[in-house]
C-alpha cells in the first residue's frame, strides 16, 4: 500500500490533535491527605480559564476561577478548623475538559482539638421544616473555651453560626429546609479559636433522620359550605407546616368537587383563595389538596350542599327568622304567665266563696237551729274568718279585687237560689 505526503501529513495532524485533546486539561492535588489547618495545593494544565470547586459532599468549601499561564495553573486553599472533615472532592472544569480528584481531610491528634458536647438536639427523626435548638459546650482539657467561632452544617450544606451563651456554652437555631433530602444525615458542628499556627478547634456531629412533614389546614372559609346553584363563592384556606410555619411559596393548592378541579391562587404567604360556581343541586363531597415542590402534602375533606331559591332565602334571612321566633316565644311565655295567674286567682275566689257559705251555715246552726254551743260557734267562726282574710290577701297580691262589704251575702243568696 502506497502513502503519499498528503496522507502522511493528515495522519500526523490527527495524532497531534488527539494528544492535545487528551493532555490539554489536567489536575492533581499535591497530597492525598491533609490535617485541618494545612494548605491544599491544586495544579494542572489547561489552555482555557479553569473553574475550581472543592466540596465535602453537599457542603461547598471554596471555589474560584483561575487563568492559566503558559498552559499551567495553580490554586491553593488553607483548610480551617471550621471546615468539616472527611472526603473532599476537588473538581476542575474548562473548555478543554474536566477532572475530579478526592482527598482526605482529618482532625488533628487528640489534645490539639476541642471537645464538643451536645445538649440539644437529640438524635432520631426530625421533620422537614422543623426548627432545631442547637446547644453545645466546648472544652479544652476540661476547661471552658470562651470566644470561639462555632459553625453548624445543615442538611444542604447550609452554614449557621452559634452565639456564646456563657461558660463555654453556645446556642442557636437551625431550620431544616422544607425540601431537605429524606433519610439520614449528620448535623456537624465545628469550632475554632485563634488563627494561623496558633489556631485550635474541634468537630463533632449527631446523627439524625429527616422525614416528610405534613401540610396542615389551619382554617377553611366559609365554615359551612351551603351554596346556591349558579352563585359564585370564594374559598380561602390558611396553610402551615406541622409547627405553624407558613408553607413554601412553591405550594400548589386545588380543590376537587365531583368532576371539577378548582385551582387556588396565593393571596399572601400561607393563604390561598379560589372562586367556584356550583352548577348542580345536591350534597357534594370533595377535598382540598395542598402539595409543595418537595412533595410534602396535606388534604382537607369538605362537604358542599348546593341548594336553590328556598335555601338562599333561609341562608340570607335566617337572622330575621331567628328574631321573629324569639319574639313569638316571648309572647307565648308572657301569655302563659297571665293564664296561670288567672287560673290561680279563680281558684282562690272559689275557695273564698266556699268559706263564705260555710260561715253562713255555722251562723244558721247557732242562731236559728240552736244546734251549736257558744264555744263551738265562736271557734268555727274565727277559723272561717281567718281563712277569708288569707284568701283576700292572696287575691290582692295577684292584682285582684277583694269583694266589697255585703257582697258575700249576695253571693250566698245567688248560690242558694241556683241550688233550688
Amino acid at each position: 500500500m502506497n502513502f503519499n505526503k498528503k496522507h502522511i501529513l493528515i495522519a500526523v495532524g490527527v495524532l497531534l490533535l488527539l494528544e492535545c485533546a487528551i493532555a490539554s486539561h489536567t489536575m492533581s492535588p499535591n497530597r492525598e491527605e491533609y490535617t485541618k489547618g494545612e494548605t491544599i495545593t491544586v495544579s494542572g494544565s489547561s489552555d482555557w480559564p479553569v473553574d475550581i470547586e472543592i466540596l465535602n459532599e453537599t457542603i461547598a468549601i471554596t471555589g474560584a476561577r483561575v487563568n492559566p499561564t503558559d498552559g499551567r495553573y495553580e490554586f491553593t486553599y488553607q483548610t480551617s478548623f471550621l471546615d468539616p472533615s472527611g472526603t473532599w472532592s476537588i473538581k476542575t472544569k474548562s473548555q478543554d475538559g474536566e477532572v475530579e480528584e478526592s482527598v482526605q481531610v482529618i482532625i488533628p491528634p487528640k489534645g490539639a482539638y476541642h471537645l464538643i458536647t451536645f445538649f440539644s438536639p437529640s438524635s432520631g427523626e426530625k421533620r422537614r421544616a422543623e426548627e432545631l435548638e442547637v446547644n453545645i459546650e466546648v472544652t479544652d482539657s476540661g476547661n471552658a473555651v470562651l470566644g470561639a467561632q462555632i459553625v453548624v452544617y445543615g442538611t444542604q450544606g447550609d452554614k449557621i453560626k452559634l452565639s456564646a451563651a456563657g461558660g463555654g456554652r453556645y446556642s442557636g437555631t437551625y431550620l431544616i429546609p422544607f425540601d431537605a433530602d429524606i433519610g439520614n444525615f449528620e448535623l456537624i458542628v465545628a469550632t475554632q479559636i485563634g488563627s494561623g499556627e496558633n489556631a485550635k478547634g474541634g468537630e463533632n456531629d449527631i446523627s439524625m433522620s429527616v422525614i416528610e412533614t405534613p401540610i396542615l389546614f389551619e382554617s377553611v372559609r366559609p365554615d359551612e359550605l351551603v351554596l346556591i346553584i349558579g352563585e359564585e363563592i370564594e374559598f380561602a384556606v390558611d396553610l402551615t407546616y406541622f409547627n405553624g410555619l407558613p408553607v413554601d411559596e412553591s405550594t400548589e393548592v386545588y380543590a376537587k368537587i365531583e368532576e371539577d378541579k378548582i385551582p387556588f391562587t396565593m393571596r399572601s404567604k400561607g393563604e390561598y383563595t379560589a372562586r367556584y360556581t356550583p352548577l348542580n343541586i345536591g350534597a357534594l363531597q370533595g377535598e382540598i389538596i395542598a402539595v409543595d415542590s418537595a412533595g410534602n402534602i396535606g388534604t382537607n375533606v369538605i362537604s358542599v350542599v348546593v341548594g336553590g331559591l328556598n335555601e338562599a332565602i333561609i341562608r340570607d334571612y335566617w337572622p330575621v327568622f331567628l328574631i321573629v321566633g324569639i319574639a313569638v316565644l316571648f309572647v307565648l311565655y308572657k301569655a302563659q304567665g297571665s293564664l296561670l295567674k288567672s287560673f290561680k286567682m279563680n281558684r282562690l275566689k272559689n275557695k273564698r266563696i266556699g268559706c263564705v257559705i260555710r260561715l253562713e251555715r255555722i251562723q244558721d246552726q247557732y242562731y236559728k237551729k240552736h244546734a251549736l254551743s257558744r264555744e263551738s260557734f265562736e271557734a268555727a267562726s274565727v277559723g272561717c274568718k281567718r281563712e277569708l282574710t288569707e284568701y283576700d290577701r292572696q287575691i290582692h297580691a295577684l292584682g285582684g279585687q277583694v269583694p266589697k262589704p255585703g257582697l258575700d251575702k249576695k253571693i250566698h243568696k245567688i248560690l242558694k237560689k241556683g241550688k233550688q
